[in-house]
């Protein structure tokens, strides 16, 4: 979509982090906005903030895991850009997340943007519309550390390459936006149970620098992928060179960085 002006765009976790930046880096691109979250507070101070930039917005407390929610309000919108982003992370190895974890992984991460796919697929192939899928570089190539989430994005990096190909022939395009660690509410609150916040704290110092973007950053380079119709956004160098380096050999990949990964969250923990 090379053109987001005159258009109304729909972000699923839009209250706060990476969706609030994303509504309001659309809204300067002309779009109207429907701001959809569980945050009924965030909605509305970014609703006051897209209104700002002369564009206007609605807000939604939906709960994307919901099918029959998300269908009552493909009701009401008929969006032509959809943005998946609501999400949620674990910090946790596969062998000690519990099977509910993982169901609530997967289930914000995948299925919601599954659910709001299939709600709002008519509008968007009446409109040539776009799909924006907030993944991850967990998609990409496996952190470890971070079993259900990982996952959770390597199904959703998938869904989004098939139903790129799948929807080209009606005019709708797909992008799933893969960045690496960004400085939201989220990441500020990375620890879960079983996890030391001093050493954890200790890590984030040092790799900040490194390793963080900021969700200002990925927004920009999120629509900029949009109206390329890219069908993959690997956002930061760090992220497109360890994913050069996992094509090009998955051994030298876990070798290299997996095993000391490894290591640095098997240190972070306190078990």
């Amino acid at each position: 979509m090379r053109d987001f002006g005159g258009k109304t765009a729909l972000v699923t976790g839009g209250a706060s982090g990476i969706g609030r930046c994303i509504a309001l880096r659309l809204a300067r691109e002309g779009c109207d906005l429907a701001l959809v979250d569980l945050n009924p507070e965030g909605l509305e101070r970014v609703k006051v903030e897209v209104e700002s930039l002369g564009r206007t917005a609605t807000t939604h407390v939906v709960d994307v895991t919901d099918p029959g929610q998300v269908d009552a309000l493909a009701a009401e919108v008929s969006p032509q850009v959809l943005v998946n982003c609501a999400g949620v992370f674990l910090l946790a190895e596969a062998e000690t997340t519990s099977r509910a974890e993982f169901e609530k992984v997967i289930d914000v991460n995948l299925w919601g943007p599954l659910n709001t796919f299939w709600a709002f697929l008519p509008a968007l192939k009446s409109s040539g519309g776009h799909i924006i899928n907030i993944a991850s570089a967990d998609g990409l190539f496996a952190i470890p550390g971070s079993a259900a989430y990982s996952t959770s994005k390597f199904g959703l990096v998938g869904f989004s390459e098939v139903t790129g190909i799948e929807l080209a022939a009606h005019g709708v395009g797909v992008t799933a936006v893969c960045p690496g660690l960004t400085w939201t509410p989220m990441a500020e609150n990375l620890v879960t149970d079983g996890y030391r916040r001093d050493r954890v704290d200790s890590l984030i110092r040092y790799f900040k620098p490194l390793v963080f973007t900021t969700p200002e950053k990925l927004a920009a380079a999120a629509v900029r992928g949009a109206k390329k119709n890219r069908p993959v956004v690997v956002h930061t160098p760090l992220v497109r060179l360890l994913y050069f380096v996992k094509r090009l050999s998955p051994r030298l990949y876990r070798d290299l960085l997996g095993r000391p990964v490894h290591w640095m969250i098997r240190w972070a923990s306190d078990r």
